[in-house]
């Protein structure tokens, strides 16, 4: 009769012994971002123990100065370490209205119709409801009787300021820097 000793790492707590795979391998995700036009300078390398959901061709990532727009993205697996490596490969260009913009102006984020419309909203966001959307939104519903673009607004917004909370700083920014009515 032979006796073995698994190492310590390798016991289970239920004291059967057995090793599954998901016991010994782990996954890591990484994300490789690349300087702008460049396929193979890295500009900065993150790594965590869950998907990069996030991460698509269009969005712009990088801090407040140096905004990059993602144009390309390529995905690996590879086994190292005892795990899976899933690297996520993000290729960047340099937004150009940016550097172009003087300092007193602040963009408006994009991807609605109404630019105008927008910017009044903007208003009311920020002077009525002081940045709060979720008071917004509850406001419309009491009120039975609004329109469907205000309410897609705040969905919209509100979406956006759970995914970047900074932003309602911007838009204040924004709104005190276009005085529409004394307060």
């Amino acid at each position: 009769m032979e006796i073995r000793a698994t190492p310590l790492k390798e016991r289970r707590r239920d004291g059967s012994g057995k090793t599954t795979i998901s016991d010994v391998m782990g996954n890591v995700y990484v994300l490789l971002v690349y300087q702008p036009g460049s396929r193979t300078q890295i500009r900065w390398r993150r790594e965590s123990r869950y998907p990069w959901n996030g991460i698509r061709r269009g969005r712009s990532i990088g801090d407040r100065r140096r905004r990059l727009r993602i144009v390309g993205i390529r995905r690996t697996t590879v086994a190292r370490f005892g795990g899976l490596e899933h690297t996520l490969h993000a290729y960047t260009q340099r937004l150009g209205l940016t550097s172009a913009l003087p300092s007193n102006v602040v963009l408006l984020p994009a991807g609605r119709m109404s630019a105008t419309a927008d910017f009044l909203r903007y208003q009311v966001l920020v002077r009525v409801f002081n940045g709060d959307a979720d008071r917004w939104l509850d406001h419309l519903r009491q009120l039975g009787d609004f329109a469907d673009e205000d309410i897609r607004f705040v969905r919209w917004i509100r979406g956006r300021l759970r995914r970047d909370p900074e932003l309602i700083d911007d838009i204040r920014r924004m709104v005190e820097r276009t005085p529409l009515w004394q307060t």
